[in-house]
């Protein structure tokens, strides 16, 4: 498991709010060398950069919701912000913060705050709101909550980004002002050479997984096989056993549900019907804190809990995992992608799938309604958001 819990208590942490320091930081050779040196990223190009401006321009509150990918996503952006003439916030995870001082200070300065994603974050909600309000700058958020690590899926939406746009919306239209999402697509694809690539991350999943190389040689059902081999080793480590009636994503589906289910029946007596993501959520603010701030916990249920954070951490790992991604005439770009996502999820080390390019589409803008949704009810903000970017994740589109 990743160090994304961070044992200690959280404290919120601002940006900076200089706006003249990350304009200046971010001019198209700075912003180029750290794409390419950092993450293996070769070009960007930025579309629809005319309907981000208008909104500006007009001034709305601006709220950016992208799908999330890469943990490059945000640093991907600023390509699209500068041809906007802008600066902007973005909400990043409190453990992004707690990764050296260094790291720290590059987030805040770029505009990135924080958020405890393992509880109720008043100070950051807060802000959020307080900066749409005074149209401050754009604020970027992903709704998934995690990087999905691929392409061409969407896992679902956590409802934090909404309550925060409908919330400034409110407060806006009081003053007669309006608040926009503009839903934003990010794209990568892969430009080097696929075969010398491809062969150095599936050896290292097979020597990792100890399995004999396949001697299929079509790479996407070697991918599979490995894929398989992932799902039977976390089966067992989490004492599971698999149907053998089971579809290989029907497999990974029930062992995410079932380690979710019996967390879940400890802590809240009941399984929940929520979507995976917030389920993730819920456990987590209910288990962590605890873990912080309660000295007198026995070893037992210390470990008992983080048995049971280990449980959400592998549940996202198996509901990320799309279905049928590899089925037909499977892309290079998918290959690699869940190729890389499989070593990630045995090394707990991220990979990066060898140089990239990368497109980054602005949807068009969606007015939020001043008004409180109902809680429990599924919000048709959120489903016009998906529906953009589905359309362009998955619609026709140029090249």
């Amino acid at each position: 498991m990743q160090k994304i819990f961070i044992e200690k208590p959280y404290r919120f942490v601002r940006p900076l709010m200089s706006t003249w320091l990350p304009w200046l930081l971010n001019n198209r050779l700075i912003h180029s060398t750290m794409l390419r040196t950092t993450e293996s990223i070769v070009a960007v190009k930025s579309r629809g950069v005319d309907r981000l401006e208008k909104s500006i321009k007009a001034g709305h509150g601006v709220v950016m919701i992208g799908n999330h990918p890469r943990v490059s996503d945000p640093v991907v952006i600023y390509d699209l912000i500068r041809q906007a003439n802008s600066t902007m916030f973005a909400m990043a995870s409190w453990h992004l913060f707690n990764q050296g001082w260094l790291n720290t200070a590059i987030i805040r300065t770029f505009g990135g705050y924080s958020v405890n994603r393992e509880g109720l974050d008043r100070e950051s909600i807060n802000f959020s709101v307080s900066m749409l309000q005074k149209n401050e700058r754009p604020i970027l958020m992903f709704p998934e909550g995690a990087t999905s690590r691929t392409n061409g899926s969407l896992m679902p939406f956590l409802d934090g980004p909404t309550f925060v746009a409908r919330t400034a919306s409110r407060r806006r239209h009081r003053q007669g002002l309006k608040t926009v999402i503009h839903p934003i697509v990010i794209r990568y694809e892969f430009v080097g050479d696929f075969a010398t690539e491809f062969e150095k991350v599936i050896t290292s999943i097979e020597n990792e997984l100890q399995i004999s190389p396949s001697l299929d040689s079509n790479p996407a059902k070697r991918v599979q096989v490995s894929l398989d081999a992932l799902v039977a080793k976390q089966e067992r480590a989490f004492d599971r056993t698999g149907n053998p009636n089971h579809s290989p994503f029907q497999r990974r589906q029930h062992l995410a549900d079932s380690v979710m289910e019996e967390a879940e029946v400890r802590w809240f007596g009941t399984r929940s019907e929520k979507n995976i993501a917030n389920r993730i959520r819920d456990i987590r603010s209910r288990v962590f804190p605890e873990l912080l701030e309660n000295e007198n916990l026995s070893a037992e249920e210390r470990n008992l809990r983080w048995h049971d954070l280990e449980r959400t951490y592998l549940a996202w790992q198996m509901a990320s995992y799309p279905q049928d991604y590899l089925a037909g005439d499977a892309s290079k770009d998918r290959i690699l992608e869940i190729s890389a996502k499989i070593l990630e999820d045995l090394t707990d080390r991220p990979r990066k799938c060898g140089k990239q390019k990368v497109t980054i589409e602005v949807c068009e803008a969606i007015e939020v309604p001043p008004t409180k949704h109902p809680s429990g009810k599924p919000d048709p903000l959120i489903a016009k958001i998906q529906h953009q970017l589905e359309n362009g994740l998955f619609g026709s589109r140029e090249d």
